[in-house]
């Protein structure tokens, strides 16, 4: 070959190879980005969760202690439990009601917190399933395409529960309402029980 046409060829190569590392750097910071606004819009979406079932908890607990004043009575505490458990179980009960729109947000912004790569087997609970629409699981796999996971449907549903599993053995991400609620009142439960107890601190 020319001596020049080979320096021609070289200096070409050269020049491709940083176009291609230029390119991959610019890919591999853009995927750093939208990964780090996706775990952001997560939490914060999480924390307007966590805000608005406070407020109920908080109107809900002023409610019952405005009827123990009118009743001049005092709750023990076993019986202020009790009723942060029912609390608790009314909020599961409206969260597996959500309408689908709803519910596909929710799919999505929790998708969001996997790593993209490798097969996740989809898993409904039977309380939300039996609220959703019967195409809403094809879309849930055609919307998780689109961002770039693959999904597999398990055609069993999780008796009584409401939210969904996303399984990749040995591990398995839960998003069930009765966990996300579990965390939460764990978190609520010391802030709660005094609101239940008209403020007053607790013995028991």
């Amino acid at each position: 070959m020319d001596p020049a046409l080979a320096k021609l060829t070289q200096y070409i190569e050269q020049q491709a190879q940083t176009e291609a590392e230029g390119i991959l750097q610019q890919a591999q910071a853009e995927a750093s980005r939208r990964l780090a606004a996706a775990r952001q819009q997560q939490a914060e979406w999480l924390q307007q969760q966590q805000d608005l079932l406070l407020r109920r908890f908080r109107l809900a607990a002023a409610e019952q202690q405005r009827q123990l004043e009118q009743q001049q009575l005092r709750q023990p505490a076993g019986l202020a439990r009790q009723l942060a458990d029912e609390l608790f179980a009314l909020a599961e009960q409206q969260l597996a009601a959500l309408p689908a729109q709803s519910f596909q947000t929710f799919f999505l912004r929790s998708l969001r917190q996997l790593p993209a790569a490798g097969v996740y087997c989809l898993q409904l609970g039977q309380a939300s399933a039996d609220q959703l629409p019967e195409s809403l699981p094809a879309q849930l796999l055609q919307s998780a395409r689109q961002a770039g996971y693959h999904l597999q449907l398990t055609p069993e549903t999780l008796p009584r529960q409401g939210g969904f599993l996303l399984q990749q053995p040995p591990v398995t991400y839960s998003f069930l309402f009765s966990d996300l609620l579990a965390d939460l009142k764990k978190q609520l439960l010391p802030e709660l029980l005094p609101l239940l107890l008209g403020g007053e601190a607790l013995n028991a």
